[in-house]
């Protein structure tokens, strides 16, 4: 008799120990909320993007990307001030006086690093209360992290230095900086007890 392959996994998941059934269940929900808030934000992104070929002005007049990025260009351009640095803002372009500036466009915000520290700490058993204060709590940390990046890149962009090997080493530092944010809420503020027991 053959074996449907959900029934397999059924077969295969109802002899595992409770712990890695719980696991599996967490990475499982963990895979798919990340993919569908994937899925929301480029549509989104998609649709208030000037000039794009999907394109909406009813979401247009409701895009908070523009405010999210000019917060990062503003605090840039006073930490930038605040090292004495002679800074210029152009729209969304902030730089060093006779630079070229740095711009900073949709994809330079970190909302997929915000949608993955939202996404681990939102699957994992806690508190919701507590799990919200953590994720807003890291969001903006993330983001003053972004900050500092672009004040650095807009330092470089003085030199003959490749800007784009400094973004996968952003990439790399920042994911990292997740994933110990991550470790942080499982340690200190997770419900670990339940871990073996709860339904999350």
């Amino acid at each position: 008799m053959n074996i449907l392959p959900v029934q397999k996994l059924r077969l295969w998941y109802s002899v595992q120990d409770e712990r890695y059934k719980l696991f599996f269940l967490y990475a499982v929900k963990v895979v798919f909320f990340y993919f569908l808030f994937e899925t929301i934000i480029a549509a989104y992104v998609g649709l208030v993007t000037p000039g794009g070929s999907m394109q909406s002005s009813f979401l247009m007049n409701l895009n908070f990307l523009d405010s999210m990025a000019m917060t990062i260009v503003w605090g840039a351009y006073y930490l930038l001030s605040g090292l004495q640095f002679d800074v210029f803002i152009h729209g969304n372009v902030i730089g060093v006086v006779g630079t070229g500036g740095v711009g900073v466009g949709y994809y330079c915000i970190g909302y997929y690093v915000w949608m993955t520290i939202a996404v681990l700490v939102g699957c994992f058993p806690g508190n919701w209360k507590t799990k919200i204060i953590f994720i807003g709590t890291s969001i903006i940390l993330i983001h003053f992290v972004n900050i500092i990046r672009i004040s650095a890149l807009a330092i470089l962009a003085q030199y003959d230095v490749d800007l784009e090997s400094h973004h996968i080493i952003y990439n790399f530092v920042i994911y990292m900086f997740t994933v110990l944010l991550f470790l942080i809420y499982v340690e200190r503020f997770s419900d670990m007890k339940k871990f073996s027991g709860a339904r999350f």
